[in-house]
This record gives structure tokens, C-alpha cells and sequence, in this order.
């Protein structure tokens, strides 16, 4: 479990997240998972750990969320980055609290590529007839060439593409000013409230190519 406040991001960022692998270059080295900038340098090695990481099969997470309108909560299989273009990203699902309205939430999900050639930028976040304080279960269907996102069981998109290396799994929770829509910024992140969000949780798989193998798994 990771937490705390990224001192690298431009302004105040809290973070609680969870991650099912680890790998890391040596201290000092531009190697690391999901860079989320340029030049950014390893500062404590982190061993290299392959606790769950999967190469395709349906995912299924069963989440509730209360989110103020500068946090948002998300979940999302990347690429281990063994190789820099392993990297390209299945959201599942994605939900900003400032983009909760009286007619639900938009909820993001698709494909994001970072450093996969292979891949293509295909994310939508459409609004859905939804409460996400109470529980839903969000779902990926990962199979070679495409992936079917559904929400309660409902079809809600399709991407004709997918990414072909193991992933691992990453829950997330932050919290930043500049998630809300204002002009000031804080001094300091504890002035801010806090969110309680992603109760709840569980997240199931189930595949035929797997990586450790394995034929079904609950977390």
C-alpha cells in the first residue's frame, strides 16, 4: 500500500493507493513505473515484486465511493514496465467528484497508451444514471485485440484495441486543489477536508492466460 503526499507533483497532492506489483531501477536511475512527467529519478530502489498480474480476463471490482469535488477514485490495470513500452493502461473505471452531477456521474473508462506504441489514447468518461455511494460492480473484459468495459453488468463501451504483456493492478485515491475549480490554492494540504472513498472494496478475475498462472482470483 502506498500513501501519503507526492512531493515531486506541481502543488499539494494527497495519495492512498494500493498496487499489486512493484519494480523499480537503482536509486538515481530514470527507471520506474508510470512517470507521470519527465525526469523524474528513483529515489528509494523498491524490490521487484509480481504479486498479481494478470494477461487477460474479465475484471470486476465492487466499489462504493464518497468523493468531495477536489478527489477523485479510480482503478486500473498498467503495464508492469519491464520494458519501457509495456506501460499502456486498462481503466476500469475513473470518477471525479466535480464531475458528479443530478444526472450521475461521468465515469471515465478505456485505454490510455503512455509509452506503448501499439496503443492508442481511447478514454471516455460518459455520464451514467448512477449513485456512487452505493455499491456497483465495474468490469473490464481484457481479450487479445479489445476490451468491453460494463457497469452493473450493462454494456456501456468497447475499444477495439488492447494491450498484450502482463499488468498489475493499481487502486487509487487523491486528493489535490487542483481537482476543484477555484483560483486560489492552499498552503497547506492538511487544511483541506479529507474524502473517505472506495469502501468496500473487492476486485475478482477471471482468465484462461494469466501470468503467474492462475485460473481465477479474488483480492
Amino acid at each position: 500500500m502506498l500513501g501519503g503526499v507526492i512531493v515531486e507533483h506541481e502543488g499539494p497532492l494527497r495519495v492512498s493507493g494500493i498496487q499489486s506489483g512493484v519494480f523499480s531501477g537503482t536509486v538515481g536511475s530514470t527507471v520506474g513505473q508510470q512517470p507521470f512527467r519527465d525526469g523524474l529519478r528513483v529515489r528509494e530502489a523498491q524490490p521487484t515484486q509480481w504479486g498479481w498480474t494478470p494477461r487477460y480476463g474479465v475484471l470486476e471490482v465492487r466499489a462504493r465511493m464518497e468523493l468531495t469535488a477536489r478527489s477523485m477514485a479510480s482503478v486500473w490495470m498498467v503495464g508492469i514496465e519491464d520494458e519501457p513500452q509495456r506501460s499502456g493502461e486498462i481503466c476500469v473505471f475513473e470518477v471525479f467528484g466535480d464531475a458528479i452531477s443530478p444526472a450521475g456521474p461521468a465515469v471515465g473508462m478505456g485505454i490510455h497508451p503512455f509509452r506503448d506504441p501499439a496503443l492508442r489514447d481511447d478514454f471516455a468518461a460518459p455520464r451514467l444514471p448512477v449513485d456512487v455511494t452505493g455499491f456497483h460492480v465495474y468490469a473490464a473484459d481484457w481479450r487479445p485485440g479489445g476490451v468491453d468495459f460494463f457497469v452493473d453488468g450493462d454494456h456501456v463501451r468497447t475499444v477495439e484495441q488492447a494491450p498484450d504483456y502482463p499488468m498489475q493492478m493499481m487502486i487509487g485515491v487523491f486528493d489535490s486543489w487542483r481537482m476543484r475549480r477555484q483560483t486560489s490554492k492552499p498552503s497547506i494540504l492538511g487544511r483541506l477536508p479529507s474524502s473517505r472513498t472506495m469502501s468496500g472494496f473487492s476486485l475478482s478475475q477471471r482468465c484462461s492466460a494469466c501470468w503467474p498462472s492462475t485460473a481465477a482470483r479474488t483480492l
